[in-house]
């Protein structure tokens, strides 16, 4: 979970409720109240997709000292969320949650966003869907929300928001494996399989086709996209710069390095932002001005690596933090790395951590 960052534990234990030495700074003091306002949508159907978001605003919880804190939010199937309901489990024993706790892209903000993929897999969770037969049972339902506000992690400071309802919320499901476009070229020796890939994101609307791509690759030199690992279906060079053309030649690339791409197969565009790609964590206080730099693996054009002292929490992999804050994170399972994804869990001590762009979905190893 997203910490704020505290600069020592001295500063946070002359803050805590318990302190009981006489001294002139401000205490701790834990608000009686905390408001969450209910969007305007609220009454409306909301339809969840992979890159809708969905904003809430809570007035600023007034702990009376300069410690910010944290906001996530806490979503459930049921009125009371899952109080009065008794424990239930899936096939395999597993416990199906009454109510999930779910981050925001920025925690520390009053104004949240939440995107619509989190949303859409805690509510999934919830309902206990695992196939297309028990998706298609489901229809648009009542969710309710609350903020938790915390500070520093500390129980003691917690406090929730009153309760709001979304009237109708339609979820999204799919089982199969999403199409991707790899991007071969000088900086994989044009092999499809040590390419990165960019996973598709985005349907036409009219159509359904995926049409929209992004991702993170090594690029050198010049490069092209194609529609899975094949020249069946490929684009090059357009008429100018952010221009593809189908089958066309090479697209130039403008300097070596580490890029985020996005390709439009509709549109016919792509871009390539310089990629910085950080660590960040509770490793470094989920400070985006100090998260440290991931490397290139030697040997593997794509695959990424970072070896440091980690902390008890989390972490997630974040592009150029410094200019561009959280627009660009993945973060998941070691095993299933998306795009603004949850956090990845971590434990205290030296690791190290790499991530792999050669596949989607993007997959890590934490040592």
């Amino acid at each position: 979970m997203k910490k704020a960052y505290i600069i020592g534990m001295m500063s946070l234990a002359a803050a805590l409720l318990t302190s009981c030495e006489p001294d002139k700074d401000p205490k701790l003091t834990v608000p009686t109240d905390l408001v969450l306002e209910t969007p305007e949508y609220a009454s409306e159907l909301v339809e969840l997709t992979p890159v809708k978001t969905l904003e809430f605003k809570v007035e600023k919880a007034a702990y009376n000292v300069a410690l910010t804190p944290e906001y996530r939010i806490e979503t459930s199937i049921y009125e009371d969320f899952g109080d009065s309901e008794e424990a239930k489990t899936d096939e395999e024993g597993n416990i199906i949650p009454n109510t999930m706790v779910v981050d925001p892209v920025d925690p520390f903000s009053t104004e949240l966003v939440l995107s619509g993929e989190t949303l859409d897999l805690a509510l999934l969770k919830m309902y206990n869907v695992t196939s297309d037969e028990a998706f298609k049972a489901l229809q648009p339902s009542p969710v309710y929300m609350r903020v938790i506000a915390e500070v520093a992690d500390n129980k003691a400071t917690r406090v929730v928001s009153n309760a709001i309802k979304l009237d109708q919320v339609k979820l999204y499901y799919t089982s199969e494996a999403l199409p991707f476009v790899c991007t071969p070229g000088g900086g994989c020796n044009w092999s499809f399989g040590a390419c990165g890939k960019l996973a598709a994101y985005e349907k036409d609307a009219e159509t359904g086709e995926w049409v929209k791509y992004r991702g993170l690759s090594y690029l050198k030199d010049e490069v092209k996209f194609t529609l899975g690992e094949g020249w069946g279906t490929n684009w090059g060079a357009g008429a100018s710069d952010g221009v593809m053309a189908p089958g066309a030649g090479n697209i130039p690339v403008p300097a070596e390095g580490i890029y985020y791409v996005e390709v439009d197969t509709k549109a016919l565009t792509y871009t390539l932002t310089p990629a910085e790609v950080c660590v960040i964590g509770d490793l470094n206080g989920w400070d985006t001005n100090t998260a440290p730099a991931m490397s290139k693996v030697e040997g593997d054009a794509c695959v990424l690596t970072y070896t440091g002292t980690f902390a008890d929490g989390g972490f997630k992999f974040i592009v150029n933090p410094k200019t561009s804050g959280w627009s660009i994170n993945y973060g998941g399972e070691l095993d299933n790395i998306e795009f603004n994804a949850g956090n990845i869990t971590s434990t205290a001590g030296e690791h190290t951590v790499t991530l792999n762009l050669t596949a989607v979905p993007y997959t890590a190893t934490f040592d």
